[in-house]
């Protein structure tokens, strides 16, 4: 099982109340917890809050892309990911942040059997150190992305894949030389369109 962004909550619960049924356990750029122990994630909980309650969903969006995807030659991923997360209710994209804020699987990590892979990017919207700490706790392989943000399965392709699929096989990881964001020409060979992006909302 492999879920993206904020869904690693739902996996993670699956997998600590059913731990026999989820053998293999993905997550990319997640936590344990949510609730907002820290000024960082505060301000990614009630910052983006209040820009949807004030700007509205689709301006909103476009502010969120534009962090995920910042660089000039990311421009076609901005736009997608912007119509994406503008098209969410504004009314479940807050009802989601809300209860991730007061998300919390800390006190049961004990209870996954799973053979764990993290994978994390280096500029990622809440703190590295903290998915180190998980990982080290979990067990797990973690592979820390060069140079992507928030949006690594997107921005960072082949490392995502190559990483996943070691998983999914068994295999060793992918070197650490190829833990790194795709090249500006890899990214603009891709197309987002009909991609697991429509379903989940770029992080929304």
């Amino acid at each position: 099982m492999t879920q993206l962004f904020q869904s690693a909550a739902v996996a993670l619960e699956m997998a600590a109340q059913r731990p026999t049924s989820v053998p293999r356990l993905g997550l990319i750029n997640s936590l344990a917890t949510y609730r907002t122990n820290n000024l960082r994630k505060w301000l990614e909980a009630y910052v983006s809050a209040t820009l949807v309650r004030l700007l509205g969903m689709r301006r909103a969006a476009w502010l969120l892309a534009v962090r995920l995807f910042p660089e000039p030659w990311q421009r076609a991923m901005r736009k997608h990911a912007a119509a994406v997360v503008g098209a969410v209710p504004a009314s479940a994209y807050l009802g989601l942040g809300l209860a991730l804020a007061h998300w919390a699987i800390i006190d049961r990590l004990d209870a996954l059997k799973s053979r764990i892979l993290m994978i994390a990017a280096e500029h990622d919207f809440t703190p590295l150190a903290e998915k180190r700490e998980l990982a080290a706790r979990l067990k797990a392989d973690i592979v820390v992305v060069r140079g992507s943000r928030h949006g690594t399965p997107f921005d960072s392709v082949e490392a995502t894949n190559a990483s996943l699929l070691a998983l999914l096989t068994d295999q060793p990881l992918p070197p650490q030389t190829r833990w790194v964001r795709d090249t500006p020409t890899r990214a603009r060979a891709l197309s987002l369109t009909g991609s697991i992006a429509e379903e989940h909302a770029m992080g929304a």
